[in-house]
C-alpha cells in the first residue's frame, strides 16, 4: 500500500512537527540506459522529487552535473557530503535540507574502511569506495537530530556487514539518529539486522513496494533502499513511491518517503 507523498497526515497531534524524510537513488548521471539515460528522464525524476515535498532528502550515485541540477530543483535547500574519490569528486550521497525546516550544525563525510577520513578509503576487497555523510541538524523548535546517508557495498555482504558495524561505532545513539540509503540488502540481511539489533527500527514493515526495479525490469521490485531510525522516532507511516505514471521512469529505484516524529 502506498501514500499520496503530498497528502497531511491526520493522525498526528496539532502542535507535533512531523518530519518528512525521504531517500533515493537517482542512477549515476554517465550510465548509457537507453531511453533511461539521464537526458532523458530529468523532467520526471524533477516531478518524482517536488511530490515528495520532503524536508530532508538523502540521494546516491550523485555525479557532480546532477548535484547542480538537484541544486536548481530544489531552490531554499541547503545540501553537504562530497565524492567518494580521494579527490572528494566523483559519486556522491549527498543529504538535502529544507532550509525552512531545519539549520546545519556540522556535517561531515567518512569512508568505509581502515582509515575513514581520508578520502578514498576502500574496504579490503572492494573495487569502489563506500561512504556515509552525516548531518546534524537544528529545527526551528529546538530539537537536534542527526541524519545518515548510505550507499553500500553492491557486491559484498560481507562488506556491507563490516560498514554497519563500523557505521554503528561513529554514531552517538544517545542522539536521535536517522540513516537511510540504498544498502543494496533487503531487511533480513545480516548488514541490516545489524542495525535493528542495535537500536533502530525500519520505518517500512518489510511488506510494502520494493524500491529497485531496474527502470522496470525487476518485477516485483527488490526492497534495499531504507529509512531506519532510533526509538526517539515515532514512524507514522512510509512507503516506496511507486512512480510508474512518469515516463521516462524517474530512476531505477523508487524512492522511499517516511513521515515520523520525535518523542
Amino acid at each position: 500500500m502506498t501514500f499520496d507523498p503530498t497528502s497531511h497526515t491526520p493522525n498526528a497531534a496539532p502542535s507535533a512537527r512531523v518530519i518528512k524524510v525521504a531517500t533515493l537513488n537517482v542512477r549515476t548521471g554517465t550510465a548509457f540506459d537507453g531511453r533511461n539515460s539521464w537526458p532523458f528522464r530529468t523532467s520526471s525524476l524533477a516531478r518524482c522529487i517536488t511530490d515528495l515535498d520532503a524536508d530532508i532528502i538523502g540521494f546516491q550515485e550523485v555525479l557532480g552535473f546532477q548535484r547542480c541540477w538537484l541544486r536548481r530543483m530544489l531552490p531554499g535547500y541547503s545540501d553537504v557530503g562530497v565524492g567518494r574519490s580521494r579527490f572528494r569528486r566523483g559519486e556522491a550521497s549527498p543529504v538535502f535540507v529544507n532550509d525552512s525546516f531545519a539549520s546545519i550544525a556540522k556535517s561531515g563525510t567518512r569512508w568505509f574502511g581502515a582509515t575513514p577520513d581520508q578520502p578514498g578509503t576502500r574496504l579490503q576487497g572492494s573495487t569502489l569506495p563506500r561512504i556515509a555523510t552525516t548531518v546534524s541538524l537544528v529545527t526551528g523548535g529546538g530539537s537536534m537530530f542527526d541524519v545518515t546517508c548510505v550507499h553500500l557495498d553492491h557486491r559484498s555482504e560481507a562488506r556491507r556487514r563490516e560498514s554497519t558495524t563500523q557505521l554503528l561505532s561513529w554514531l552517538d545513539l544517545s542522539t536521535p539518529q536517522i540513516v537511510l540509503g540504498d544498502f543494496n540488502a533487503t531487511l533480513d540481511s545480516g548488514s541490516v539486522r545489524k542495525m535493528l539489533d542495535n537500536g533502530f527500527v525500519s520505518a517500512l514493515d518489510g511488506h510494502r513496494p520494493g524500491t529497485f526495479h531496474g527502470f522496470g525490469k525487476l518485477l516485483p521490485a527488490k526492497q534495499i533502499d531504507h529509512i531506519l531510525v532510533t526509538d526517539h522516532f515515532r514512524v507514522i507511516r512510509a512507503s516506496a513511491i511507486e512512480r510508474s505514471d512518469l515516463r521516462p521512469l524517474p530512476s531505477d529505484h523508487w524512492p522511499v518517503l517516511a513521515e515520523v516524529e520525535l518523542i
